[in-house]
């Protein structure tokens, strides 16, 4: 599991870092500074008229084509882990589910079922309700994470559309979780004052539904890298081509919007990528307490 968060996230970041270069190189031609498109969509700008390029922008050209294929070889280089990285994340979280989270409930309600005590009783009560909201929260996560991809498979326009509705509800739920979380924190230490074990069991459950959290995000995330990973190779495909043979500066311009919502989604994958990391490598010393 390590080991492909570890993967997604050195690939997401070196891809970012490369079509950043990208970019900014398109940025800094003075044919792209002097066109105003305000919020024109890509179809929109490929509609418009063409405008062709400055002549001293036509003499970069060769460079910004060398840049698009060291993008391509990068791609090409890593698209074979696509698959072993959504295998990897999704058996893990199948592992998670019915193995490791069942294991621990169990070893909770033999340390609970030893501790009859008023106080002990208060506090576990507590932290049933804690988790029957924190189970709520993630529940809701996991269907807003999934909803939120969904719109790639019909293209960058699609995608931009289902990310805008489904990703600030995937945010709030994690926030609203993260609170809970927070309060059953407080509880667990309050608990290990009377009973050190079920504390300690409590704390490594609490540990687990934050790496599940994390799992589902980056789980929504890998589970559509495919689509993505599709419309990125086309992109740069077609825009190698496109660029090679183009005098039209707007085609950059268009490029460009189309490049950089990619790129947001790259981002998202990356940042759930780390989060999976550092929610794993937690979990795991949790458990050596």
């Amino acid at each position: 599991m390590q080991k492909v968060g570890s993967d997604l996230y050195v690939f997401s970041g070196n891809l970012i870092t490369i079509a950043t270069n990208v970019v900014d190189f398109i940025k800094g031609l003075e044919s792209y500074q002097t066109l105003q498109v305000g919020d024109l969509t890509p179809a929109q700008i490929d509609q418009m008229p063409p405008v062709a390029l400055m002549d001293q922008d036509s003499k970069k050209i060769p460079g910004l084509l060398a840049l698009v294929d060291d993008l391509k070889v990068y791609i090409k280089d890593h698209s074979a882990s696509t698959t072993r990285t959504r295998v990897g994340v999704t058996d893990f979280k199948r592992c998670l589910k019915d193995e490791i989270a069942p294991g621990v409930a169990l070893k909770i309600r033999l340390a609970r079922s030893g501790n009859a005590g008023d106080e002990i009783a208060r506090l576990t009560a507590d932290v049933d309700q804690l988790n029957n909201r924190i189970n709520q929260k993630l529940a809701e996560y996991e269907e807003y994470s999934e909803y939120k991809w969904i719109g790639f498979w019909w293209g960058v326009i699609g995608g931009v559309v289902s990310y805008s509705i489904y990703g600030p509800k995937a945010t709030a739920a994690l926030s609203e979780k993260d609170h809970l979380i927070k309060e059953k924190r407080q509880v667990e230490l309050t608990l290990k004052k009377q009973n050190r074990l079920l504390g300690d069991l409590l704390a490594f459950e609490t540990s687990l539904q934050d790496l599940k959290t994390r799992i589902d995000g980056a789980a929504s995330g890998v589970s559509n890298i495919e689509s993505l990973w599709v419309l990125l190779e086309e992109l740069v495909e077609s825009s190698h081509d496109r660029i090679k043979n183009t005098n039209n500066a707007l085609y950059l311009v268009s490029f460009v919007s189309r490049f950089q919502t990619l790129l947001v989604n790259w981002k998202e994958i990356q940042i759930h990528s780390f989060d999976l990391l550092t929610a794993f490598n937690n979990a795991l010393e949790e458990s050596a307490v």
